[in-house]
């Protein structure tokens, strides 16, 4: 029997939002494949399904295949894999009919420094292109994750003005060559609303856009107007801070500077506050900050934020602050942040430092008392080298957020640090079993040696119906643990919807302490696994009801 679609489906289908919907629901494995197999249908789904098919690309050997076939080759490596080669002689004569008709479909690029294309392929491609339209001219995203200075050149073939998402790789190369990259992006691309820098990830942790390059990132910044979105993975100076504080339309930044650049940062501040109207992040929403550590400087620069704002926040510093110092900060972010906003919170500090007795330990109850007034806060990560949390604390923690849906604090460093803070109890979860009826993932450092554990009777009364929680992942970092049934006994009352536990954390516990502790966890995960196996057999054994 043979089936034919009937006009009114045919006039279905090229409604692309009924075939995007289509297309969403097939699996992401497989999607390319059906989609091929749907273009191969019908001339109506052909029509629908190629520019699905092209969108994404990672990498130009899937396009470049559609040149004639005389005029490439592929090589096979010995170790695996081939390498794409223009065989003809005089690259201006390639005919690229078949290439720009499904190039112009193209709107997401992934280079990511391909061995599958020749230097001299992309000198060849370059050469026959010269003074024509982009190769890709609806490109909207180009990831240019390529590291190679010979090859840095030519993401000029790519570039075009509909480019509104551009991340690129600040590859250790001259400067000379990350200047003219700059330019040459800026001069083509000003519309860009997204700009990500990456590190390479074999280059140094400390690499910095200084001089030259400095100076060329600033251009090209203030050429931005639309930019929304900037995040770079290599520190840049105050300069380009400054340029970045000038854009209107700014949501979310994120950077790392030197304490130094911070000092300087500090004075634009305080400049910018006391200026009347004069711009300073006016528009921001997410803020990623990095610098050495948490001082005045940092305070002058949250202090000259707009009021009501901000509603993501991470902070990342090499050195850990006392308790004091940190509710300071914090109070300036609660300032910067909007009451109704405020959904997310972290706290990174250099955790690989060796501590002594005179160090300073984070009392997080403490410390976040100015943020205790934002209802909505969904995420709360500090990862410090020491730090207390008091069950004092969790219970304000639940009272204060219970939206929760990822809560983290852990710190590297031998825990408890100080005798008259014991490590938290499995009982102290009480409040966040009974206040946050969102929470998902959970990290904190916690003791459930037997005569930490509660017993049935002393469960109930802290917890007289089962709790709800939906929380999935627990981590339990540094934690010693008796008895793995009794513990799970507990976790399940807490949590029922349990599936992952996890012993996180080697500072208090080594050796066969160590190796003991992680395989009682890792019993008590097993014994989680198969009550959750039993459930689902039951489930299913139940007969449906209708």
């Amino acid at each position: 029997m043979v089936f034919s679609l009937t006009p009114a489906v045919n006039d279905c289908l090229v409604i692309s939002e009924i075939f995007e919907l289509i297309v969403d629901s097939l699996c992401p494995r497989t999607r390319k494949c059906t989609l091929a197999a749907f273009a191969r249908t019908c001339k109506t789904l052909h029509a629908a399904s190629i520019p699905r098919l092209w969108k994404h690309q990672d990498g130009l050997t899937q396009l470049l295949r559609l040149l004639p076939p005389d005029t490439w080759s592929e090589d096979t490596f010995p170790s695996g894999g081939n390498v794409f080669r223009i065989t003809v002689t005089d690259p201006k004569r390639l005919d690229w009919t078949r290439f720009d008709h499904y190039a112009e479909h193209v709107q997401h690029l992934v280079w990511e420094e391909p061995r599958n294309v020749s230097l001299f392929a992309l000198t060849a491609i370059d050469v026959s292109r010269h003074g024509k339209k982009p190769l890709l001219p609806g490109l909207r995203i180009l990831d240019w994750l390529e590291p190679r200075a010979t090859h840095s050149p030519f993401v000029r073939l790519f570039l075009t003005p509909t480019i509104r998402q551009l991340g690129l790789m600040a590859s250790d190369v001259e400067p000379s060559v990350m200047t003219a990259l700059f330019e040459h992006v800026g001069t083509v691309c000003s519309d860009i609303e997204s700009l990500i820098i990456l590190k390479d990830a074999q280059g140094d942790n400390t690499r910095e856009f200084t001089g030259v390059v400095g100076h060329a990132l600033v251009r090209f910044l203030r050429g931005l107007p639309d930019i929304k979105s900037f995040i770079s993975e290599v520190r840049i100076p105050a300069d380009c801070v400054a340029a970045l504080a000038a854009l209107p339309r700014l949501l979310e930044v994120g950077f790392y500077v030197r304490q130094k650049e911070m000092e300087i940062l500090a004075g634009r501040a305080s400049t910018a506050r006391s200026s009347c109207g004069a711009p300073w992040f006016d528009a921001l929403e997410v803020l990623a900050l990095g610098t050495d550590q948490m001082d005045e400087s940092l305070q002058t620069f949250l202090g000259a934020m707009p009021a009501g704002r901000l509603r993501r926040v991470v902070l990342e510093f090499r050195q850990q602050p006392d308790t004091d110092t940190v509710k300071q900060h914090l109070a300036l972010v609660a300032r910067a942040a909007s009451r109704d906003a405020l959904t997310s919170l972290q706290l990174d500090f250099d955790r690989t430092h060796a501590l002594d007795a005179s160090s300073p330990v984070l009392d997080v109850g403490d410390a976040l008392r100015p943020l205790y007034a934002f209802p909505h806060l969904a995420t709360l990560v500090i990862r410090i080298p020491a730090l207390v949390v008091r069950a004092r604390a969790l219970q304000d923690i639940a009272h204060a957020w219970p939206e929760l849906s990822i809560l983290s604090l852990m710190s590297d460093h031998a825990h408890p640090p100080r005798r008259d803070a014991p490590c938290l109890a499995l009982a102290d979860l009480v409040p966040l079993a009974r206040n946050c009826p969102q929470l998902d993932m959970l990290t904190l450092h916690v003791n459930a040696d037997d005569s930490q554990l509660p017993d049935t009777a002393a469960l109930a009364r802290l917890l007289p119906e089962p709790s709800r929680s939906p929380l999935r992942v627990f981590t339990a970092c540094d934690a010693g643990i008796g008895d793995p049934r009794k513990a799970a006994a507990v976790l399940v009352r807490l949590f029922p919807g349990l599936r992952e536990v996890e012993y996180g954390g080697t500072t208090r516990y080594v050796g066969n302490a160590h190796v003991a502790f992680k395989r009682k966890w890792m019993a008590v995960q097993a014994l989680l696994a198969r009550r959750s196996d039993v459930s689902e057999q039951s489930a299913r054994a139940v007969p449906a009801r209708w």
